[in-house]
């Protein structure tokens, strides 16, 4: 098994678009997560929580994500996690991919542009063997990036950010 660098990046999904400061101070966070790991990296984590809904306002999340990576970004980069796994077994009486095609709207649309690798995540399970499978699952996932793509780096990032693919801050359009 490979070595994983993780990078949590707080506020993405709180940015609020009239903010100005906010958005430059995630966007800095993103830009310096990229150019600390010179090599690269395989794969990026959305994460969308189960059992919420998946709103026009998280799509403008992940538009905002876009413009800062690139508009190809979440389909060549990016594995959909959705948490709270011990939530969708107790509420949900079909299997979890059987559920996730199931899904309509913008949830659907954000599957089909992370080219369907989404992984449900049970973090409240005290079993190894569980705790085991769902994280060799998403090393698997991770691995077949691995045969798609090449890693993003930092290049990549700086074409996007002078590519014409400039961040634009939009207010928040209420639902």
């Amino acid at each position: 098994m490979g070595k994983a660098l993780w990078w949590t990046v707080q506020g993405v999904e709180d940015t609020d678009r009239d903010n100005d400061e906010t958005a430059n101070s995630v966007v800095n966070a993103l830009s310096h997560a990229i150019a600390i790991n010179p090599q690269g990296y395989q794969a990026f984590h959305l994460v969308v929580k189960f059992g919420g809904r998946f709103t026009k306002e998280d799509q403008g999340s992940v538009d905002f994500i876009k413009k800062v990576f690139g508009q190809t970004f979440v389909r060549k980069f990016c594995i959909l996690v959705l948490p709270y796994g011990d939530q969708f077994e107790a509420q949900v009486k079909v299997n979890f991919q059987d559920w996730i095609q199931s899904q309509k709207g913008v949830l659907s649309d954000l599957v089909k542009e992370c080219n369907n690798r989404v992984i449900l995540f049970d973090n409240q399970t005290t079993d190894r063997h569980k705790r085991q499978r769902q994280v060799s699952e998403l090393i698997e996932i991770v691995d077949s990036l691995k045969q798609e793509n090449s890693r993003y780096t930092n290049d990549q990032f700086d074409l996007a950010k002078t590519g014409g693919e400039s961040l634009e801050l939009t207010s928040k359009t209420p639902l």
